[in-house]
C-alpha cells in the first residue's frame, strides 16, 4: 500500500507564509481524511515542516501538495527537495488552483 505525504503549501508564495502558520485549510485535511477512509497511510505536514525535516519523507511513496498558483516557487522547491530524497516518488498537485 502506498504511503502518502500531503503538504499544505497554500499561501506560501516564495516559501514563507505571511499569515499565521498554525492553520491548515480544510482542503488538505479533507483529502487526508478521504485517503485514510480508503485505507491509505497518510500524513499531513505544513510546508515549513516538510522543508525543515525533509528526511522524514523517505518513508513515503507519494508526495501530494495542496497549493495556489501564487505558490509556484514554494511548490517548485518542495518538488526539488522531494526528488533529492525520493527520485522515483510520485508527485500529485492540487488545491484551489
Amino acid at each position: 500500500m502506498d504511503k502518502i505525504l500531503v503538504i499544505d503549501a497554500n499561501a506560501r508564495g516564495r516559501g514563507k507564509r505571511a499569515a499565521t502558520l498554525d492553520v491548515i485549510g480544510v482542503g488538505p485535511r479533507l483529502i487526508v481524511s478521504l485517503l485514510r477512509s480508503y485505507g491509505f497511510y497518510v500524513e499531513l505536514l505544513p510546508y515549513e515542516s516538510f522543508i525543515k525535516e525533509a528526511n522524514t519523507a523517505k518513508e513515503f511513496d507519494v508526495l501530494a501538495i495542496s497549493y495556489m498558483v501564487s505558490d509556484f516557487e514554494a511548490v517548485r522547491k518542495a518538488i526539488d527537495v522531494w526528488h533529492l530524497i525520493n527520485r522515483d516518488g510520485l508527485v500529485v498537485l492540487g488545491g484551489p488552483g
